[in-house]
């Protein structure tokens, strides 16, 4: 072997990360004395922004209801009540609830909602309503326009976001 070479030296055994650290989400970066890297969105499309928006609603719709999310109306501080016996003990059909959102979908939720500001009224209503993948058909019966109006207003938003994303506006 040549003299000098790496061959003939022992690889240092790396040293388990430390429980903060790996808690953090920063495993051997934190360990390395570098900043921990953030997956940054490079390449936008338009299916990309249409993702990320059904994504958000998606997220939303799975967030945990607080106290202030209901009108007093509707909520009580009874518990619900038994109505019969075979309720009480379980004979009933369970109902799952849905799986609570993580934080980085929370995050990457907010960000999505923050491109609502760059559209007009009109744009978000119709935006939001397909995020929540609400069909064509009932869109235009609550909103009373064509199913080819709401297509334009829909794909010129999402052109809107997209020039916008990707710095072109």
């Amino acid at each position: 072997m040549l003299k000098g070479s790496t061959k003939d030296k022992p690889t240092p055994v790396e040293s388990p990360p430390s429980s903060r650290a790996w808690f953090r989400g920063q495993g051997g970066a934190a360990r390395a004395g570098v900043a921990p890297s953030r997956s940054v969105q490079e390449e936008w499309t338009l299916a990309l922004v249409k993702t990320r928006l059904q994504e958000a609603a998606d997220v939303l719709r799975r967030m945990k209801a607080s106290r202030h999310t209901w009108p007093e109306g509707y909520r009580s501080a009874w518990p619900d009540v038994v109505r019969t016996f075979w309720d009480a003990y379980g004979y009933s059909d369970a109902r799952a609830r849905p799986i609570p959102p993580t934080p980085r979908e929370i995050d990457r939720m907010d960000a999505a909602l923050d491109w609502f500001h760059w559209l007009e009224r009109d744009e978000r209503y119709v935006v939001w309503m397909r995020a929540f993948r609400i069909t064509w058909r009932r869109m235009q019966e609550r909103d009373g326009r064509s199913e080819r109006t709401l297509r334009t207003i829909h794909r010129d938003a999402l052109l809107k976001i997209y020039a916008r994303l990707a710095g072109r506006a």
